[in-house]
């Protein structure tokens, strides 16, 4: 579901196929296959068989936003998913998104929506009772 979603954001690309974009798709379907896992510009980079500074370079051509912008942002998008779905505690959410601690994942989920992750979790699970 999210590379599904991801390749339609980059689907009006598609018909423009420049080595950015071309990269960015490889990059997205790097990070959607490994999400309980920490990815850094360098690891990612090197998956895809590029250098760092050219994938930083079609990030911000394709986005406006760098590499490490978006990954976060597809984690907590899926963290949300996942929280929202009422199956999941914050702390298994957080080690699946690939950080190394809950109150690290409940920090940056705090900075990216305004609100700790214990309160989607919380909402989830009344309706699911």
């Amino acid at each position: 579901e999210l590379t599904v979603k991801l390749f339609s954001i980059l689907g009006a690309l598609d018909n423009s196929q420049t080595d950015a974009h071309s990269t960015v798709k490889r990059a997205l379907l790097h990070i959607s296959a490994h999400l309980e896992e920490p990815i850094t510009v360098a690891s990612l980079a090197k998956a895809i068989y590029v250098s760092p500074r050219t994938l930083q370079r079609a990030f911000k051509e394709t986005f406006g936003h760098s590499p490490t912008e978006i990954i976060l942002a597809i984690k907590m998008h899926e963290a949300k998913r996942l929280l929202r779905s009422g199956r999941y505690r914050v702390n298994e959410v957080a080690y699946d998104m690939g950080f190394d601690s809950p109150s690290h994942f409940s920090r940056r989920y705090k900075e990216h929506y305004g609100a700790p992750p214990s309160n989607v979790a919380k909402a989830a699970k009344k309706q699911v009772i």
